[in-house]
């Protein structure tokens, strides 16, 4: 069915879908966006989700049976079935009319094999989609690729579907796949500071590291950090992994630093207060509290999507130490941002461990990832991988080591303290030493820089209002866009680039593999 044309001066008329609204990211991007095309959009929205809405965020919320997650629904949809419920519950939160645009969250990221169908239908029946992508099924989720790969053509190339990512990487990586520039927005997410009240003023800094502590954000890095740290510093991370595949892996971490005696806390928020742990005078178990109490914040993730800690530090008013990741920040970087605690690098001597086995462990685990993606290993593949790994002093990133590498790197420098001076910090304009870095960081009676300009412009680019102005700046592209009709094709082999790209074994990492 043709989407009616649009009165002039009439309300826009929305349908935002994804497949539940629980608590997490994509749930704040689209509570920021709702209350942002209230008040500065003047928009006529429906929410339309797979699971029972309980929050309180978000407002004309319908529960759409057969858009949740294929592992939760036992009956499964077919794409002409959700299509069809899709088009119900649009009309029946907008007064009987469709929506003019269709924003759906993460429609190819393989949680349900009837979505990329159904949005196919939408789209040959001259409906405009805006799919915002905020994951990939190509990056590590080879199960869920498995599921796109049968649910029909996952990334259209129409007129009338456009794209929305939350970075310049994945801009260029579905313009190079295949999607005119044109039809690919730039949507860095809103972001909203939790506090702005610094006290810092314990008896030691606190570092932390706002995380989940799942394996990619690379716990065993800040255990090092903490480590080399000794009385310099207090680390803490705020949550322990919900998901129980991650579990044992961070629970190794906490008994090992427990046996070593070392400088960090696990999950201290809603267990644990700075004030128990005799770091500051702060009582409170909240994150705002340990915000409050902390003297920067610590990032050592190895993957990112929009990178908000990177962003949401400054908004806070604090530094931020640790691993950077150019291709996420650097759309922070150009628009005048800076990160001077970030290093791109923690090299450590490849002698310290044993080199055939690493050399061993990332040819099976490459082998074994694009297996998963029924594809196989190229020629040179492990040579490319860790030629990545290891610099032309024969010194390997530590972040790109497995859990147990890099617990014989740890054990090194707490059996002997001096071998810390051969672990260098690599940064774009200089290699230094660790300690020597540490110490221009936590050098007694250093005082906290002041962020205040670079809060104000982060603040004047992350909005509310300025997401709202990028996101119908958008709308406006696409509603002049002319629609597909029945006839019109949707095969594409965007996603055959997209899967090439994220397969490269220069991007491999052991730790998420």
């Amino acid at each position: 069915m043709a989407d009616p044309p649009s009165t002039p001066g009439a309300r826009r008329r929305l349908a935002i879908v994804h497949y539940h609204f629980k608590p997490g990211g994509v749930t704040t991007v689209v509570e920021h966006t709702l209350a942002g095309l209230m008040v500065f959009a003047d928009a006529e929205v429906v929410i339309l989700t797979g699971e029972p809405y309980s929050g309180k965020g978000l407002t004309n919320v319908y529960h759409v049976p057969g858009l949740s997650y294929d592992s939760l629904d036992e009956q499964r949809s077919t794409p002409e079935e959700l299509a069809e419920a899709l088009h119900e519950f649009a009309r029946a939160g907008l007064d009987g009319e469709l929506p003019e645009i269709w924003h759906c969250h993460n429609h190819a990221l393989g949680k349900n094999s009837a979505l990329p169908g159904a949005l196919g239908l939408l789209a040959q029946a001259g409906q405009r989609l805006f799919l915002h992508v905020h994951d990939f099924a190509e990056d590590g989720r080879p199960e869920n690729f498995k599921v796109l790969r049968g649910s029909g053509p996952a990334y259209p190339v129409l007129p009338s579907v456009h794209y929305g990512t939350i970075n310049s990487r994945d801009r260029g990586l579905l313009i190079d796949a295949g999607v005119p520039k044109s039809r690919v927005h730039d949507l860095a997410n809103p972001v909203v500071a939790h506090s702005e009240d610094r006290h810092a003023t314990g008896k030691r800094p606190i570092v932390l590291y706002p995380t989940r502590g799942i394996r990619r954000k690379n716990i065993g890095e800040a255990v090092l950090l903490a480590a080399l740290c000794r009385d310099r510093a207090f680390v803490a991370t705020t949550r322990v992994p919900d998901n129980p595949q991650w579990q044992g892996v961070h629970d190794e971490w906490v008994s090992y630093a427990a046996e070593n005696a070392l400088p960090i806390g696990f999950g201290v928020v809603g267990k644990q207060s700075p004030e128990r742990l005799k770091l500051s005078s702060e009582t409170g178990r909240s994150l705002k509290a340990w915000l409050s109490a902390a003297a920067c914040v610590l990032t050592t993730s190895v993957a990112e999507g929009f990178g908000l800690a990177y962003v949401e530090s400054l908004l806070d008013g604090l530094p931020l130490l640790g691993r950077d990741l150019p291709e996420i920040t650097r759309d922070f970087v150009d628009q005048g941002l800076a990160f001077p605690g970030l290093y791109q690098a923690l090299r450590v001597p490849i002698s310290w461990i044993d080199e055939d086995a690493l050399s061993d462990l990332v040819e099976e685990q490459l082998t074994t990832v694009f297996e998963a993606y029924e594809k196989s290993l190229p020629p040179g593949a492990v040579s490319r991988a860790l030629y990545a790994m290891v610099d032309r002093h024969q010194r390997v990133d530590f972040g790109r080591l497995t859990e147990p590498f890099q617990r014989v790197v740890i054990d090194r420098i707490i059996a002997d303290p001096s071998a810390a001076k051969k672990i260098i910090v690599e940064t774009p304009g200089a290699l230094v030493n660790v300690i020597f870095w540490l110490d221009s960081w936590f050098e007694e009676g250093l005082e906290i820089p002041k962020l205040n300009e670079q809060r104000r412009l982060l603040r004047k680019m992350s909005s509310p209002r300025a997401y709202t102005e990028r996101l119908t700046s958008a709308y406006d592209v696409l509603e002049n866009e002319p629609v597909a009709d029945s006839d019109a094709s949707l095969e594409s082999d965007v996603g055959v680039g997209i899967l090439e790209a994220f397969l490269s074994p220069e991007r491999f990492h052991l730790l998420r593999s």
